[in-house]
């Protein structure tokens, strides 16, 4: 879970402004990649846990990467003291 954890963040890192769509592809992607490489073989995992896995790492992804809304430039004006 680690690994896939870190290589997760790493791929998603490397995109400028993920959306939720690709972060999720990308997730479900690499476990998929271990999946067809027997690298999760000798593991005591079932296909839901994968999936409960796959879920967290896409919720805490979005939450680290997601967009910021761009706030209008406010001006102060100057205020005359009398």
């Amino acid at each position: 879970i680690i690994s896939i954890a870190d290589s997760v963040e790493a791929a998603v890192r490397s995109l400028s402004n993920p959306s939720q769509e690709e972060i999720g592809k990308i997730v479900r992607s690499i476990i998929a990649e271990r999946l067809q490489d027997n690298q999760l073989n000798e593991c005591d995992i079932t296909l839901k846990e994968l999936e409960m896995v796959a879920r967290s790492l896409c919720e805490t992804l979005n939450g680290v990467f997601h967009s910021r809304i761009e706030y209008p430039e406010i001006r102060k004006e100057k205020v005359k003291h009398a």
